[in-house]
C-alpha cells in the first residue's frame, strides 16, 4: 500500500490532494439529486447518522473547508504509512459540507467523495467498521468511481467478508453507470471549445508540431510531470487506451513539465517512459504552450481534441480510466466512428 508501485494507498490518496476544484456555488439538478441521495444514505446509516445537524457555512467557509481537506490529505500522504488521523480529520470536514452538496459546482463532488473514501480507509484500518461502512456508502453516493481501487485497496481489508461490503459493491454497480455518464457529460458541458496547437521539442531532440502528431479522430494532450503523483496514476490508463484505440484514430501526446534542468528532464522522462510502457510521443513543455490553455489550474491537465484540432473536453486532476475512455468514445462517435 505504501510504495509507489502499489495499486492502492498513498499515491491514490494524492488524487484528492491535488485535484483543483472551482468553488462557484451554483445549484444544478444533478447536484440536487445527489443531495437527496445523500440524505437518503444518512437515513439508512450514513456518516454520523443520528448526530446533530451540520451548521450551515457561508461561501468563504466552504472554500476554506475544501482547502483544509486538500492540505490535510497532502500532509497525510507524506508519510508511509499515511497519517490516517489526518485523513479522518479531512473526512470530518467533508461531513461539514453536507448541507451544501446541492449548491456546489459539480466539479467539487469528486474531491468530497474521495475524502469520504479516505475516511472509510482510516476507519477500516482502525477497525471502526460501522463508521467505515457509512463513510464508504457516502463516497459511493457522491460518485466515487474507482472500482479497481475499492476492490484492491488493502486499507479496506477489514471490511471484506462483511455483508455490508458486498452491499456497498452492489450499490456501486447500480449507481456507477448513471454517474459515469453524468461525469463524462459534465466535462463536455464545462468546456468551451477552443483551438489548440503547439510546436515543441520531443525528448528525442526533434522539433514537432501537434498537426504532425495528432490522431485522425481524437487526440489527447496530457500536461504532466514525472514528479506529480496523480499524473503518474493516470499513465497506466493512457498506455492501455493508446493500445486499445490507437488503430482507431486515437493519438496521445504527453507534454512534460519537469521543474529541473533540460538534460536531466530528458533522462528522467525517458527512464520513466520505458519503465511505464509509454509508446506515444512525449515533448518538452514551455510557458507559451501552457498559456494556450484557458485558466490553467494544475497538473495533470488533459485536453481532448477532435480530428479538426478543437478541444472538446478538458479535465484537471486524476481521472479514472472509465471516464477517459468514455470521453474518447463520445468524440469518436461524433466524428462518425
Amino acid at each position: 500500500m505504501h510504495t509507489q508501485t502499489s495499486r492502492h494507498g498513498a499515491w491514490y490518496k494524492w488524487r484528492l490532494a491535488v485535484l483543483l476544484v472551482p468553488l462557484a456555488a451554483v445549484a444544478s439538478c444533478n447536484m440536487s439529486e445527489l443531495f437527496k441521495n445523500s440524505q437518503t444514505a444518512q437515513s439508512n446509516g450514513g456518516p454520523d447518522s443520528g448526530s446533530k445537524p451540520e451548521t450551515s457555512l457561508n461561501g468563504e467557509q466552504i472554500e476554506d473547508a475544501i482547502q483544509q481537506i486538500s492540505v490535510l490529505t497532502q500532509q497525510a500522504v507524506q508519510s508511509a504509512p499515511p497519517d490516517y488521523d489526518k485523513l479522518l480529520e479531512a473526512g470530518k470536514i467533508a461531513e461539514s459540507l453536507r448541507p451544501h452538496f446541492g449548491e456546489l459546482d459539480p466539479n467539487a463532488l469528486p474531491l468530497i467523495s474521495q475524502a469520504f473514501y479516505n475516511q472509510a480507509c482510516g476507519y477500516s484500518v482502525k477497525k471502526d467498521l460501522d463508521k467505515a461502512f457509512v463513510a464508504l456508502n457516502e463516497s459511493i453516493t457522491l460518485g466515487f468511481d474507482d472500482k479497481k481501487l475499492m476492490e484492491n485497496d488493502t486499507d479496506l481489508d477489514n471490511l471484506r467478508g462483511d455483508k455490508r461490503y458486498d452491499d456497498a459493491l452492489e450499490r456501486f454497480e447500480l449507481l456507477a453507470k448513471e454517474m459515469l455518464e453524468k461525469k463524462i457529460e459534465s466535462y463536455f458541458a464545462s468546456t468551451s471549445p477552443f483551438p489548440f496547437d503547439f510546436t515543441l521539442e520531443s525528448v528525442e531532440g526533434k522539433t514537432v508540431s501537434l498537426k504532425e502528431l495528432q490522431g485522425s479522430k481524437v487526440t489527447i494532450v496530457d500536461f504532466w510531470g514525472t514528479w506529480c503523483p496523480p499524473c503518474r496514476m493516470e499513465i497506466p490508463h493512457f498506455v492501455a487506451l493508446h493500445k486499445k484505440y490507437g488503430d482507431q484514430g486515437l493519438q496521445i501526446i504527453g507534454i512534460n513539465y519537469e521543474r529541473i534542468e533540460k538534460e536531466e528532464s530528458i533522462t528522467r522522462i525517458k527512464e520513466y517512459s520505458e519503465d511505464s510502457g509509454i509508446a506515444y510521443p512525449l515533448v518538452l513543455g514551455d510557458e507559451v504552450t501552457l498559456n494556450k490553455v484557458p485558466d490553467f489550474r494544475g497538473y495533470p491537465t488533459t485536453l481532448f481534441l477532435d480530428g479538426n484540432g478543437v478541444v472538446r473536453a478538458l479535465t484537471v486532476g486524476y481521472v479514472s480510466e472509465e471516464v477517459l475512455e468514455g470521453i474518447i468514445k463520445r468524440i469518436m462517435e461524433k466524428s462518425g466512428s
